[in-house]
């Protein structure tokens, strides 16, 4: 593969997954502001910090065992907004 399009792939994939990643948190700690005024965020950037040394190491030593935990949290993150969508929507239907 060409070295011009491998560094696109990299910064359109990466970037789009790292853009992914920081609006959830985004969201996460919004959530965490409304509800704890804002007392639980330190707790939730200790767990960012420990989930990005984890990942980084384990990209490093085991890049496939890395890349299926990135997938199932993707996962997880968009079939918790889709039902989070669903349930907004039936809520404001009945």
């Amino acid at each position: 593969m060409d070295p011009l399009a491998k560094w696109v792939l990299a910064l359109a994939f990466g970037g789009g997954a790292a853009g992914i990643t920081k609006g959830l948190m985004n969201l996460l700690r919004g959530g965490s502001t409304a509800a704890t005024g804002g007392l639980a965020n330190p707790i939730f950037a200790f767990g960012e910090l420990a989930i990005a040394v984890i990942l980084s190491v384990l990209a490093i030593v085991a890049p496939v065992v890395a890349a299926a935990i990135v997938l199932g949290i993707f996962g997880f993150g968009i079939y918790k907004i889709i039902s989070f969508f669903q349930g907004r929507k039936s809520a404001s239907q009945s």
